[in-house]
């Protein structure tokens, strides 16, 4: 399984400890690393009494989409409270959310691999998803990233597209807040 490049991982972490979401849905959950994370910086507190190894003092819920099914192991069903297998998210995102809104919506190295119209079109109707103060963090290679084929014969990992800030100043529904911009693209985007 690919891994994504851990120049962006301490972004994530600090701002999900700085924003305390308390759901958060996993675009692309992979192999379940930020889900682990997650969960670790939201509920792995031992100092307080509640450890990672107590889920009935979770107080955070994590649910996850993930299209490519082969990808599912024990941490899936340990760290997330749902996991949606098979999904497309883009499809997931055209509806009207389900009974549950999310905090924080997280795209981690998933826009580069759709044509870019369609990942737009995720992007904006992500908010449709998120609870009135949520946000949306955006993980993605700069232009300047290598373009690859699809490894391990997962159709779903081929790089299609590129992406750099300007693409998310003129959203309407969001407010964007780009905070790194190194080898990845690291952009919060928060709910009007």
């Amino acid at each position: 399984m690919p891994m994504s490049r851990p120049d962006t991982i301490l972004d994530v972490v600090n701002v999900i400890k700085q924003k305390q979401p308390q759901s958060i849905l996993e675009v692309g959950c992979g192999d379940g690393f930020y889900g682990m994370l997650f969960r670790r910086y939201l509920d792995g507190d031992v100092t307080d009494g509640r450890g990672l190894h107590k889920k009935i003092n979770w107080r955070h819920h994590i649910d996850g989409i993930e299209i490519y099914e082969l990808y599912r192991n024990p941490a899936h069903d340990y760290f997330y409270n749902k996991i949606l297998w098979g999904v497309d998210a883009v499809k997931y995102f055209e509806f009207d959310p389900a009974p549950r809104k999310y905090d924080c919506i997280f795209m981690g190295d998933i826009l580069e691999h759709l044509d870019k119209p369609i990942g737009m079109k995720m992007v904006k109707n992500a908010h449709r998803h998120l609870n009135d103060k949520g946000f949306l963090i955006i993980v993605t290679p700069l232009k300047k990233m290598q373009w690859h084929k699809s490894p391990n014969e997962n159709p779903y990992e081929a790089h299609k597209s590129m992406w750099d800030e300007y693409d998310f100043d003129h959203m309407e529904d969001y407010k964007s807040v780009t905070l790194g911009m190194k080898v990845k693209l690291f952009v919060v985007l928060e709910r009007k």
